[in-house]
Parts: C-alpha cells; sequence; structure tokens
C-alpha cells in the first residue's frame, strides 16, 4: 500500500496494487464487507468510504491505474465541490497528472 495525499484538497488516498493487500486493509480499518466482495470481483477500483474523506483506489496494471485515476478526478473534485464542464476541465487533467505522479514517485 502507498498512502498518498492530494493536495490542496488534503485527500488521503490509500492505493494498492495488490487485492489481497486491499482487502485486508478494508476489513481493519473499515469493516466494510460489501466493498470487499466488489473488490474480489475487480480489476480496479476507486471507493469513498461513508462520511470519510478517505478513499482507496486498487489498480492491477497499467490501464487499470489510468482507468481508476479518471475516477478519482471525478469523485475528489466533486468531494471539493468543484463542477467539471467544457469550460473547467483543464483542472482534471491537472489533477490527473497529479495523481498519477504522487503514485508514480
Amino acid at each position: 500500500m502507498k498512502k498518498i495525499i492530494v493536495e490542496p484538497f488534503h485527500f488521503t488516498v490509500n492505493v494498492f496494487d495488490n487485492k489481497k493487500e486491499c482487502i485486508d486493509w478494508v476489513i481493519l480499518n473499515h469493516a466494510d464487507y460489501d466493498i470487499v466482495e466488489t473488490i474480489k470481483n475487480s480489476e480496479g477500483l476507486f471507493h469513498q468510504f461513508q462520511n470519510d474523506p478517505k478513499f482507496i483506489l486498487l489498480y492491477d496494471n497499467k490501464n487499470t491505474l489510468e482507468h481508476e485515476i479518471i475516477h478519482a478526478t471525478w469523485y475528489l473534485l466533486d468531494y471539493a465541490s468543484i463542477p467539471l464542464s467544457v469550460d473547467n476541465h483543464e483542472v482534471q487533467a491537472y489533477l490527473f497528472e497529479h495523481i498519477k505522479r504522487l503514485i508514480k514517485t
């Protein structure tokens, strides 16, 4: 697991590239068995725990990583009350690059 902090929002995202490690972490920290079942049947996932500004991102390959980062940008911008539109989609592109750089470094 890699814990990243997505600024400027200060969101914590726990990033996993191992499904078992992700499941073990979810059970230990949230006891959310519904999401565990989803994880078991997923190649990738971005999830926010209810009423908690903590997120998990699970990926199993480069293509899944980029796919899940796109989901992450939507969730994080929505959580921060920043609407996306044709007029301000550049913020999503920069956030995508920022998250990917955090994960890869």
